[in-house]
């Protein structure tokens, strides 16, 4: 394919949104991926702008006028679409389909068959149904054009600019995802241990395992759970961890490791537990972490 103004040369259009575990609202956005202002606005305007593009799943498709009426295209919607289509080397049965509409009793392989003079004369009009990749990239082209209205070139820059945008949430997104996987397994594991020095010490189960998440708030944060979640503007049931950003993620997994270590060593007072993950957490991170 064409490289595209604005994008690497190996820019990838068959990447697309769909594989983000999280979905681009601005809550994740700001909260998770740690976006800036400005990039979160970039988004939330493509979104606005183009609702026939937001469809990321395998199948899915975009009319082509639908397309062309978003784009503000001041050209005739035929002349454009044909002009798009070459310049992006689309091939139809592949990229694109040729779909008639008409009132009249003909099926589509005869109206294909008909010129456009009498296609017209029977009331036909001709649509163009585009696959998503190839809808994206007409996109992002059809605003280099010289001849083209600056509405419709504003357009299409916010379109490429929104793709490299992406890129960098992709990115941001598998790494916090695979940080937050982490996390949860050496929460699990701090609790399991938590649980086996009880029992050790004590031949029974401890009754309250939240007082060891809230000890990892105090070592991170100095606030507990539910200051937390204040803070952060979080429901009751929403849990902290699933709403902060990936350097969070990595101090919350330390803490955890920490605990772990000090449960396997039997250390069940918590003023002597609690203390030590504190000068261990400071010596590592300068403090604790600002939320």
């Amino acid at each position: 394919m064409n490289s595209i103004v604005g994008q690497p040369d190996d820019y990838d259009f068959k990447q697309k949104e769909v594989i983000l575990f999280m979905k681009l609202t601005k809550a994740n956005m700001k909260k998770k991926l740690g976006m800036s202002d400005e990039e979160i606005q970039l988004v939330l305007d493509y979104q606005e702008a183009f609702p026939s593009l937001q469809d990321t799943s395998k199948d899915a498709v975009v009319d082509g006028r639908t397309l062309w009426e978003e784009l503000k295209v001041q050209q005739d919607f035929t002349h454009w679409i044909k002009k798009q289509l070459e310049k992006v080397d689309a091939v139809e049965g592949e990229d694109f389909s040729v779909v008639f509409e008409n009132f009249a009793q003909f099926t589509q392989d005869e109206l294909k068959e008909m010129s456009s003079q009498q296609r017209s004369a029977y009331g036909v009009t001709v649509e163009y149904v585009l696959n998503i990749d190839i809808a994206k990239e007409i996109a992002m082209v059809t605003g280099v054009a010289q001849k083209m209205n600056e509405e419709t070139k504003r357009l299409s820059k916010l379109v490429r600019k929104y793709f490299i945008a992406i890129e960098k949430a992709i990115r941001l997104a598998h790494d916090w995802e695979d940080t937050r996987l982490e996390s949860r397994k050496l929460q699990k594991h701090m609790m399991r241990a938590y649980e086996e020095a009880y029992v050790s010490e004590y031949n029974r189960k401890p009754r309250n395992y939240g007082t060891i998440q809230d000890d990892v708030y105090y070592v991170c944060f100095d606030m507990s759970a539910k200051q937390l979640k204040k803070e952060l503007e979080l429901k009751y049931y929403q849990a902290v961890p699933e709403w902060v950003e990936e350097e969070i993620e990595k101090a919350l997994c330390y803490t955890y490791e920490k605990m772990i270590t000090f449960f396997e060593m039997g250390m069940l007072d918590d003023k002597e537990r609690f203390n030590m993950a504190v000068k261990l957490f400071d010596k590592k991170f300068g403090g604790v972490i600002e939320i």
